[in-house]
C-alpha cells in the first residue's frame, strides 16, 4: 500500500475506552480491530460501518451512564446514610452498573 492509498482507521483497538487486557467492571478489555475498509457511498460496507461505530458510541453511553449513575448514588450516601426500604432498595439497583 503506498502512501496515497493510506486510510486513517475509524474506531480503537479494544471495545471499552482504555488499555487492553485492563479489568473493567470485573472483564477483560478485549482487542478489537478499528475500521479499515473503504466504502462505495450507498454500499452495504457504509451501513455496517455506521453499525460498527454507533456499537462504539453505544458501548461509551452505557459506560458514561453508570459512572454518573455511581457518581450520584456516592452522593446520595454520604448525605443520607440511611433511608426508607424504598431508597436502600434503589441503591441497589442503582450501584449494580457493569
Amino acid at each position: 500500500m503506498s502512501a496515497d492509498q493510506f486510510r486513517t482507521p475509524k474506531g480503537r483497538m479494544t471495545i471499552r475506552a482504555g488499555l487492553p487486557g485492563a479489568l473493567r467492571a470485573g472483564r477483560a478489555n478485549r482487542r478489537i480491530r478499528p475500521w479499515t475498509f473503504e466504502a462505495k457511498p450507498g454500499s452495504t460496507l457504509v451501513k455496517l460501518e455506521k453499525a460498527y461505530m454507533e456499537a462504539l458510541a453505544a458501548v461509551d453511553s452505557v459506560a458514561a451512564s453508570c459512572t454518573l449513575k455511581k457518581a450520584m448514588m456516592a452522593i446520595v450516601i454520604t448525605r443520607h446514610r440511611f433511608g426508607s426500604p424504598s431508597q436502600v432498595a434503589q441503591r441497589r439497583i442503582f450501584s449494580r452498573c457493569h
